[in-house]
């Protein structure tokens, strides 16, 4: 805790200067499998995953009707990295969704994060479990009186505000 006159501490890190050198970094992400993929009305799920980062996206392609995806499909997308060690990635955090391929368009299942940084620093080589968060939904959880209003259950699951309940896992490794 600072008192008045206290100086700030150096943060972590050296400052990232706005024209600092970048340079190219191919993201390769193995999306192995999932499980506890939640049921679509009581169905069964045609699900993918989907990686965004810095406006740029990819995917797997669709798994049908299953609740236990195996794809063990490779994706890439280039992302820009900062040559210095010491300095943080521009825009750190990828976004991995959860999606569901519907009759007319897509749902929006649930998300989780991976960051740039903890590839870089060699912590997916392995494959790893990551867990998917979304809004919870009445038939989900018996004490819920009520599920959360459709625009935050939407914010939820696209990743725009942090999930409340599991909605299943991932494995993944990525270098």
């Amino acid at each position: 805790i600072l008192e008045p006159g206290d100086e700030l501490p150096d943060r972590p890190g050296k400052e990232t200067p706005e024209n600092a050198d970048t340079a190219e970094f191919q993201l390769q992400v193995t999306v192995h499998q999932a499980e506890g993929v939640p049921r679509t009305n009581g169905n069964l799920a045609n699900p993918y995953v989907s990686l965004l980062w810095a406006n740029q996206h990819t995917q797997t392609r669709v798994a049908d009707n299953t609740l236990s995806p195996q794809w063990n499909e490779e994706l890439t997308m280039k992302v820009l990295v900062e040559q210095s060690v010491d300095a943080p990635p521009r825009s750190d955090m990828v976004l991995v969704r959860l999606r569901e391929k519907k009759r007319v368009g897509i749902k929006e299942v649930a998300q989780g994060f991976v960051f740039l940084s903890d590839i870089q620093n060699k912590q997916w080589e392995q494959p790893c479990w990551l867990n998917f968060y979304g809004a919870a939904r009445k038939y989900d959880d018996p004490f819920l009186k009520k599920p959360a209003k459709s625009d935050v259950a939407s914010m939820m699951n696209e990743g725009k505000i942090s999930g409340l309940a599991y909605r299943g896992r991932v494995l993944l490794s990525a270098t």
